[in-house]
């Protein structure tokens, strides 16, 4: 399959509403036998071992409201879940530091691990941009180390999904002195290439 062919759901800046409605299209885009991708680059936070994407218009001051001004990553695998398709993707590039310090334990940096959505036909795929528990770095450029190698890797003819992950791991870690180590949790059992050619 060619990268092109995805039909892409773009949402940025989002506030909690305009997740949650991207997240909603996204259930009705992805159907029997396709390929699921969802991407998400910004703040994640875990409380309490549940994870978190943390909207442009969060206010929080207390941990309490995170559940209420947050999204939880739980709701898109159980969309990815539903949906039955034959492989599915999720990549979260958001193990930034919590910004909310005021009520963030230290045992609580980055986000905590995932399995990956039950159901595809082929399995499925989550791809972390750094291990659970610690924390990514924004990166000098527009991107985060994690998407800047992630970016590099994602078009080059020939490489399945694997592969691509093991280089952008590489690359992270060996520009970070082994700071940030992406880490994914895979179920896959069906071959996936982004770019044949």
């Amino acid at each position: 399959m060619d990268a092109k062919k995805f039909e892409v759901i773009l949402v940025q800046n989002g506030t909690r509403n305009d997740m949650r409605n991207a997240i909603r299209e996204f259930s009705t885009k992805i159907n029997d036998g396709g390929i699921g991708l969802f991407y998400y680059s910004g703040h994640g936070l875990q409380v309490d071992g549940t994870n978190y994407l943390v909207p442009i218009d969060a206010d929080i001051e207390q941990k309490a409201e995170v559940e209420d001004e947050c999204v939880s990553a739980a709701s898109v695998l159980r969309v990815m879940e539903f949906s039955k398709n034959r492989i599915n993707i999720i990549i979260l590039d958001a193990c930034r530091n919590n910004p909310f310090r005021s009520f963030s334990r230290s045992d609580e940096k980055g986000i905590t691990r995932m399995d990956p959505p039950k159901g595809a036909k082929q399995g499925s795929i989550i791809a972390f941009a750094t291990a659970p528990g610690d924390v990514a770095s924004d990166g000098d450029g527009r991107n985060g180390l994690y998407t800047s190698k992630l970016l590099k890797y994602i078009n080059a003819p020939g490489l399945n999904i694997e592969e691509i992950f093991k280089k952008v791991r590489i690359e992270v870690s060996n520009e970070s002195a082994q700071h940030q180590i992406p880490w994914e949790n895979n179920s896959l059992t069906g071959e996936f290439i982004f770019t044949t050619n």
